[in-house]
């Protein structure tokens, strides 16, 4: 989002106003994963937009959830497509040119998410793959390393289809 807006990024009310810039643009929803806000490096915030395009109204949102320290290969990826996936299924059931569907959507990713994240990394102390302190330069991280980083997505496949709601939307 910053670099499309050509903003920083540092408060929930920057993230806002980038939600709004890219509204501009002609974008009806938008949402920005995994920042940081008012130093406090514990907690990631999601924040989300929704436009609604023939009345203009919007709908702002926010979705805080603790940060899972180690090393994820394809998060980023995953988030996306269950974000997409959920919002596709609950556009419907919302109506055309209502909110809500959205934060919706980003509420049940992120359960997802974090189930399958957390897996992931119970995974990884099991297994005793090492954690880099730094990200490795692709073709330098050791092959068993990258396997112990991927989501555990195929063994959380009940995370997936019946995730636990730990995490609510704030209208913002």
């Amino acid at each position: 989002a910053e670099q499309l807006t050509d903003m920083k990024i540092a408060s929930v009310a920057d993230a806002k106003r980038a939600c709004d810039k890219l509204h501009s643009f002609g974008v009806p929803n938008v949402v920005i994963t995994s920042i940081n806000v008012d130093g406090d490096s514990s907690q990631l915030h999601l924040i989300g937009s929704e436009r609604n395009e023939e009345s203009g109204a919007t709908h702002q949102f926010s979705i805080s959830f603790p940060k899972l320290d180690g090393y994820f290969t394809g998060s980023g990826d995953f988030f996306a497509a269950m974000m997409l996936a959920r919002h596709a299924s609950l556009a419907p059931q919302f109506g055309r040119g209502c909110l809500g569907a959205l934060a919706r959507a980003c509420e049940l990713a992120t359960a997802t998410q974090a189930g399958v994240m957390s897996a992931t990394r119970n995974y990884q102390v099991s297994t005793g793959v090492p954690v880099p302190a730094t990200n490795l330069v692709r073709g330098l991280r050791p092959a068993d390393m990258v396997r112990g980083f991927e989501l555990r997505i195929i063994p959380s496949q009940h995370l997936i289809t019946n995730p636990t709601m730990v995490f609510t939307a704030t209208d913002i």
